[in-house]
Formats: C-alpha cells, sequence, structure tokens
C-alpha cells in the first residue's frame, strides 16, 4: 500500500516538476547566469539581487528532493497528492521569483531625475 502510495505520488510530482518548459526555463536560466557573471560581470548592477537569483534557483532544484523526502514517510494518498501538488506551486513560484530577481539585477536602476 504504501509503495503504490510512494510511486504514484513520485510520478505525479516527477512529470510537475521535470516540465518541458521548466526544463528549458531552468536552463537558460543557469546559462545566462552563468555566462554573465563569468564573461560580463559588469553587466550586473545590483548584485545582492544577482546572489538573490542564484539562491533561489538552488532552493528551486532543492524542492524536488525534499517533497521525495516528505512522500517516503506512510501518508495518506490525499496528504501525498496535496504536498506533490503545493511543492510544484512552491517550486515555480520560486523559479519566476529567480528569473524575476536575475532581470532586476541586470537591468540598471531608472533614474527618476534623468529624461
Amino acid at each position: 500500500m504504501a509503495f503504490d502510495n510512494l510511486q504514484a505520488a513520485m510520478n505525479q510530482m516527477l512529470t510537475g516538476f521535470l516540465s518541458a518548459l521548466d526544463t528549458w526555463l531552468v536552463t537558460a536560466l543557469v546559462l545566462s547566469l552563468f555566462a554573465t557573471a563569468a564573461f560580463r560581470p559588469k553587466q550586473i548592477h545590483d548584485r545582492i539581487r544577482f546572489r538573490w537569483a542564484v539562491r533561489l534557483l538552488g532552493i528551486y532544484l532543492i524542492i524536488p528532493v525534499v517533497v521525495g523526502l516528505l512522500l517516503t514517510t506512510d501518508l495518506p494518498p490525499n496528504a501525498a497528492s496535496l504536498i506533490s501538488q503545493v511543492g510544484l506551486l512552491i517550486a515555480r513560484a520560486v523559479l519566476a521569483l529567480s528569473i524575476v530577481r536575475a532581470l532586476q539585477a541586470l537591468v540598471p536602476a531608472h533614474d527618476p531625475d534623468e529624461t
């Protein structure tokens, strides 16, 4: 019973976390963050937000592991489904926030006095 519950929840989690769009977004974000830091560090106008983007990307990559560890316990099917769905929602929100922080770090701040 517990193995069936775990297998169904893991299948749902993996299809949610590893969707094609998420995979391409993460790949593009990792490559762009690395390329910017390595080859154009002067393009980073806000280093604190850039570091937050990298940290949030790391958190996004850790969330499936944490959800998988939670699903190894003997949970009712409804609770396992809820945990995997909430984990997916949190992971996508963290990925979106990472992308926003990365863009904010690279775009110079607008000076209202300048025209």
